[in-house]
C-alpha cells in the first residue's frame, strides 16, 4: 500500500475495500496509521484481503516488540520488513555491523515465534565500506533464517548494481 500510501492514511479500512473492488488479493502493508488491528482484520476478512507483509520501523521491533508482534498476529500477517535505517544505523561499517548484530537478534525472536523478517534496501545500502556495500555487511553478519531480503531492484540499478546479480547471490534470502 505505499503507492496510495496518502489514500491509505486518509482511510485505511477504506482503501482494503478499494483494492479488493480493484481485484487484489493481497496487500503490503506501509503502515496502520492509529487502526485497531481488530478492526483491520475484520476488513480484510470482509474482502478476501491476504496480508502480504508490512514495513515495520526498526524501532518499533528493537523497543515495541511484544506489542507489535500481537497486532500483526490478530491481522495474520507473518511477513515483517524494515523499511528504512535512520542515519545513526547505516554511516559507517561499524554502524552496519551492530545493525546486523540488532537485525539478527530481532529476526531470531521473529523466527522463534513464527514470523519471517525481511529487509527492503534503498540506495545508501550501495554505499561502500572497505571493499563491501552495506547490503552486503547486513546479509553476511545475519543468519538466513533470521533476515531475508526485499530487493528494490529500482534502486539496485539506480546505483548501478545488477538486480539479478544480487538475487542470484542471495538467491536464499
Amino acid at each position: 500500500l505505499w503507492s496510495i500510501r496518502e489514500e491509505a492514511e486518509k482511510d485505511l479500512l477504506g482503501t482494503i475495500r478499494t483494492v479488493s473492488e480493484m481485484g487484489y488479493k493481497g496487500v503490503q502493508f506501509a503502515g496502520f496509521f492509529e487502526n485497531d488491528a481488530n478492526d483491520v482484520k475484520i476488513k480484510l476478512d470482509k474482502y478476501n484481503i491476504k496480508p502480504a507483509g508490512a514495513h515495520v520501523q526498526i524501532d518499533l521491533l528493537r523497543d515495541q516488540l511484544d506489542e507489535t508482534l500481537k497486532y500483526h498476529q490478530i491481522i495474520g500477517n507473518d511477513l515483517i520488513i524494515v523499511p528504512w535505517l535512520p542515519e545513526e544505523f547505516r554511516t559507517t561499517k561499524d554502524d552496519y555491523l551492530r545493525t546486523a548484530e540488532l537485525l539478527n537478534g530481532i529476526g531470531k525472536k521473529l523466527y522463534d515465534r513464527g514470523f519471517t523478517l525481511a529487509y527492503h534496501n534503498h540506495d545508501f545500502e550501495f554505499n561502500s565500506f572497505e571493499g563491501k556495500t552495506g547490503l552486503d555487511i547486513l546479509f553476511e553478519h545475519t543468519e538466513p533464517n533470521h533476515l531475508k531480503m526485499e530487493l528494490d531492484c529500482f534502486w539496485a540499478t539506480y546505483t548501478k548494481h545488477d538486480p539479478l546479480d544480487i538475487i542470484d547471490k542471495y538467491a536464499h534470502r
